[in-house]
């Protein structure tokens, strides 16, 4: 987040605790009904670039597409992507750090040879529709909700709790539940850095 000005225009819905439920909600069901649809396996998402579309890119488009008409409709752009004010430690920025290495260190030992111009595009595609949806609907749109109600160490608990909250559905469609746990604990880790 940016710092923006120090007076914000207030947008043309209020914050509302309900309406950042209600963005969740919808975002998750059209993710999840999209993989439903799909017929997903969990274990072969990237497999190939069918799977890829399937399974990566069009839920997490379709959710962001949501997400981009809802948010605009009320007028939270401005409070979903800015804060009035910087807030926290410069140590913070060790995770994001840290994240950065990891993922070089995953693009230094990529196979180059198993990758077409398909599984690249929708690779590439999954990948901006996770950041932004994922990013925008836990540390965006209900942030802005949460602050209607809760202090900010509840809004960064809260918000990060249902960030982590988002991947325990993955059980369902094909994750091995003793998985499910170390999943959830490490995003909840990643969205604290976040």
């Amino acid at each position: 987040m940016h710092t923006a000005d120090a007076h914000q225009s207030p947008p043309k819905r209020p914050s509302s605790l309900w309406i950042g439920i209600l963005l969740y909600g919808g975002y998750l069901a059209i993710f999840f009904t999209t993989w439903t649809l799909n017929g997903i396996d969990y274990l072969r998402i990237g497999e190939n670039a069918e799977t890829t579309r399937l399974w990566y890119a069009l839920p997490t488009l379709f959710g962001c597409t949501f997400l981009v008409v809802a948010i605009s409709a009320l007028g939270w752009w401005r409070h979903a992507l800015f804060d009035q004010s910087r807030s926290g430690p410069v140590w913070v920025w060790i995770l994001p750090a840290v994240i950065f290495a990891v993922i070089l260190h995953n693009f230094s030992s990529l196979i180059v040879d198993k990758l077409s111009p398909p599984l690249l595009l929708w690779s590439t595609l999954g990948a901006v529709g996770v950041g932004f949806g994922e990013e925008m609907i836990t540390r965006g749109s209900m942030i802005v909700g949460l602050r209607s109600r809760f202090s900010e160490v509840r809004v960064w608990l809260f918000s990060t709790l249902l960030f982590s909250a988002l991947h325990v559905p993955n059980v369902l469609f094909g994750l091995p539940l003793w998985q499910m746990p170390i999943q959830v604990l490490l995003t909840f880790i990643f969205g604290s850095g976040m």
